[in-house]
Order: C-alpha cells, then sequence, then structure tokens
C-alpha cells in the first residue's frame, strides 16, 4: 500500500496492489480522509512479503525521485 501527497492537493491518495491487481483511490472517493491543512504530509510505502531485498527497493524508488 502506498499513500500519496500530490503537491498542494488536500486529497489523500492511496495505491494498492497485490499480483497483478492495482487500484488507484483518493479520500475523495472515501479512501481514507483527507490532509487536514495544518498536517505533515508524508508519503509512505508498505511492504508485505518474504524475503524481500530492502536495499534494492530503496534504491530502486530513490532513483525514481524527481529533482
Amino acid at each position: 500500500m502506498c499513500h500519496l501527497c500530490v503537491g498542494v492537493c488536500l486529497h489523500r491518495y492511496v495505491f494498492q496492489g497485490v499480483h497483478q491487481m492495482l487500484q488507484f483511490s483518493s479520500s475523495r472517493e472515501g479512501a481514507g480522509r483527507p490532509w487536514k491543512p495544518d498536517e505533515h504530509r508524508v508519503n509512505k510505502v508498505v511492504f508485505i512479503g518474504k524475503n524481500l531485498n530492502r536495499q534494492e527497493l530503496t534504491d530502486g524508488f530513490n532513483a525514481c525521485l524527481a529533482k
């Protein structure tokens, strides 16, 4: 599961995937709650699985960050 903060939008976006099934929704559609105006916003990714290579996942995501 992944919670995303997109720009200054008040809606919280949620991305979930299991195998080949993927779902993208927002707090506007009832997936969680919107960000509070003064809330510290973070992007959060959660992986659930066995024998995951943390360093490989971290490096892969860091390579995708906008600079």
